[in-house]
């Protein structure tokens, strides 16, 4: 939904008052649904200028694509070619923000005049100091925040031919200075036992800025309605937002995390988290589901201080996203590398050098007598998410070719497996022996001999079904471990371990009609949570139905039966 700040590096101005060569700081995505249907992405430059680009896909039947697959001695038919989607991209509407200027309603809180005169100095001294400096997307609109500390809501086109508006604008220290909102968050402010930060928010001196170093890093959340913002003074807190974050913030609501060091946040909604990535390269996570004044706990510090490495080598956190699900945190170092993070502080994968143990090295792009090169060995630019959290992309900081083993412009993609019973709609211990990914399912096997030696089975989902019904949501392993079945958009595909064969509904239309929430076995039958295909306007029903293993197909469904709302666990002793 949010690719991170330090996407591009040049575009061409919208306008003369946009400047001659704005440079993009963020994209966005529109995360709410338009008329007409088209996906739509806001690209802010540093200039205050916002793109509203519509995002349409044409097949072209005459240029064809093969899909990318690993090699697999026991599929004897190829991959077929298929057409492939063009992108195009067409700007709808352009909106350049006047945050110098006062807004006329009463509910606008402007920056005081010290903050107005630096701004027109700094301006006269150096025209290409970035305005915007960094992006979030609400469901309300596009969060613009400045190097002044002002944070602008513009809404989003929903509609042909329809105008972006200009829904609130904060100054955000003088929010934090109205309704003695620092003490509602408990926060010392008394002269002398306030920390240097909150000192400058309190009590402003003439003639410097007043706007806490800028609004350097954000990230709202909807179904909490709360957005993180980072300061450049090194200031975390979260606001409390309304109706999607369209109505003005409230930060009086919200929480106080860190009064210096932090340089980037994310919060994750399942857990009520707050990240917060600082200056040594450390990140500290945050329980912001406590009432607005008290303080909130640090849960957990994910560190690099115990695998040998000093923060001067990495450099600041600057980088933080969650998977989808909240399963896994992905940071990425100013300096050098990344690292993927479980819930618990485990670290799963990263890029760094690995000194000692007993672990896989890290993988290397080039290796010689004279030099050995690591993946995003100097920075990181960009860390997203892939859908389902199966890939995650990062784009390194642009050096020359010969010092990083890439291209300018490339891409790293790594790709993750999930466990079988992490968030799984399955919790049967066979389960346990199980993880899948975007194309397949690996199932703990064991050779039959006297030392018992385990090894992974790789299992690759039929082409047909992935191509039709990706990603993947669900898997369940029968209690033998003779058969596994996974889920995906539609349809059932299940799989004989032992012989590697797989079966699934020769009738398409049948298969289309299941639409699988929860998944698990009961001996020799299949036991599937379905959402019942529901008629236009109508509310959506659930059901249950059984399916023996040896005759999968439509014909042999026994009676289903009605659930009263959707299933989120089957469980059979």
């Amino acid at each position: 939904p949010h690719v991170p700040m330090g996407l591009g590096g040049g575009g061409g101005g919208g306008g003369a008052s946009a400047g001659k060569d704005p440079t993009f700081v963020s994209a966005a995505w529109c995360p709410v649904r338009r008329t007409p249907a088209l996906p739509m992405v806001a690209v802010v430059s540093t200039h205050g200028l916002v793109r509203f680009v519509s995002v349409q896909s044409i097949r072209d039947a005459n240029v064809l694509a093969i899909t990318p697959r690993f090699p697999d001695p026991l599929l004897a038919a190829q991959p077929q070619p298929k057409p492939l989607n063009r992108i195009f991209l067409k700007i709808e509407a352009e909106h350049l923000l006047d945050l110098a200027s006062p807004d006329p309603r009463p509910n606008h809180l402007a920056p005081g005049p010290a903050a107005a005169a630096d701004r027109s100095a700094a301006a006269e001294h150096n025209p290409a100091l970035p305005l915007v400096t960094s992006v979030a997307a609400c469901h309300g609109g596009v969060l613009v925040g400045t190097r002044d500390g002002v944070i602008a809501c513009v809404s989003w086109l929903l509609h042909a031919n329809e105008a972006p508006t200009l829904r609130w604008k904060i100054h955000l220290p003088s929010l934090l200075r109205t309704e003695n909102c620092l003490v509602r968050l408990g926060i010392r402010v008394a002269p002398g036992d306030a920390d240097p930060n909150v000192e400058d928010i309190v009590r402003p001196k003439v003639g410097a800025r007043d706007d806490m170093g800028g609004v350097v890093n954000m990230h709202y959340v909807k179904d909490i309605e709360m957005c993180g913002v980072v300061t450049g003074s090194g200031v975390a807190l979260v606001m409390s937002t309304t109706s999607g974050g369209s109505g003005m913030p409230s930060a009086s609501n919200g929480r106080w995390l860190t009064s210096c060091n932090a340089v980037s946040i994310a919060l994750e909604k399942s857990r009520f988290s707050a990240s917060v990535g600082l200056r040594n390269g450390d990140v500290d996570q945050y329980y912001v589901g406590a009432t607005p004044g008290e303080r909130c706990p640090v849960t957990r510090t994910i560190s690099l201080s115990g695998w040998y490495f000093e923060p001067k080598e990495v450099g600041a956190a600057k980088l933080l996203q969650w998977t989808g699900d909240g399963a896994a945190l992905a940071v990425g170092w100013e300096k050098k590398g990344i690292a993927v993070w479980s819930v618990s502080g485990c670290r799963l994968m990263w890029t760094l050098p690995q000194v000692g143990g007993t672990l896989p090295l890290t993988p290397k792009l080039k290796e010689s007598k004279d030099q050995t090169l690591y993946p995003l060995n100097n920075g990181v630019r960009v860390l997203c998410w892939g859908p389902s959290g199966f890939f995650l992309w990062a784009s390194p900081v642009k050096v020359r070719a010969e010092m990083s083993g890439t291209l300018d412009g490339s891409l790293f993609e790594f790709s993750f497996l999930k466990s079988g019973v992490v968030g799984s709609t399955c919790q049967a211990e066979s389960n346990r022996m199980a993880m899948y990914g975007s194309d397949r399912i690996l199932v703990m096997s064991s050779d039959g001999s006297e030392n018992m030696e385990n090894s992974w089975q790789h299992l690759l989902i039929p082409l047909d079904y992935v191509r039709n019904n990706w990603p993947m949501d669900h898997i369940a392993v029968k209690d033998d471990m003779t058969h596994v079945a996974v889920a995906g958009k539609a349809g059932i595909a299940i799989c004989n371990i032992r012989l590697q064969r797989w079966k699934t509904f020769g009738d398409h239309a049948s298969s289309s009609q299941i639409r699988c929430c929860t998944l698990c076995w009961f001996g020799e039958t299949l036991i599937i949570g379905s959402t019942k295909p529901a008629e236009s306007g109508k509310k959506a029903t659930f059901e249950l139905l059984f399916y023996p293993v040896d005759r999968f197909d439509s014909s042999t469904l026994k009676a289903p039966g009605d659930l009263p709302s959707r299933p989120i666990l089957l469980d059979v002793r």
